[in-house]
């Protein structure tokens, strides 16, 4: 029996980014269940439905930096702080290259750093390579 699929809580206030992203999925032949939040207290009320709906519950965090309000590095400092989500992956995927907010989502312990995608090819090849950074050996053969 195939695993279920991976589910997604992707943070970005841009719908053609998540349209992007999904496309690169559909393209690449995966199918995500892919959550969508567009701030931080959007994506923090999905992460706290999956307290008491474990079902609900993302696995993994794809995560822009640059978002209304408070930022991504908002965000990942207050999972940083939540023992239950401190050990949930959160991919980043923005726009900046800057140095500084590499380094602060690295020290705040972002599982890794994507910029984002120009083309379609981009984004088929970025959903390759989250799919292949997200899913483990072990949730694959489940």
């Amino acid at each position: 029996m195939p695993a279920p699929p991976l589910r997604l809580l992707v943070v970005e206030d841009n719908p053609l980014d998540i349209r992007l992203l999904q496309e690169g999925f559909r393209e690449a032949g995966l199918a995500p269940d892919l959550l969508t939040a567009m701030d931080v207290d959007a994506a923090w009320a999905v992460l706290e439905k999956g307290r008491t709906k474990p079902k609900s519950r993302p696995e993994a965090i794809l995560l822009d930096l640059n978002l209304p309000g408070q930022s991504g590095h908002d965000l990942l400092r207050r999972l940083g702080t939540d023992a239950e989500f401190r050990a949930l992956p959160v991919v980043v995927l923005t726009s900046s290259n800057h140095p500084d907010d590499i380094e602060r989502a690295r020290h705040g312990h972002a599982s890794a750093y994507f910029l984002k995608p120009l083309t379609m090819a981009g984004y088929l090849a970025l959903a390759r390579d989250l799919h292949q950074l997200l899913v483990s050996p072990a949730r694959a053969n489940a």
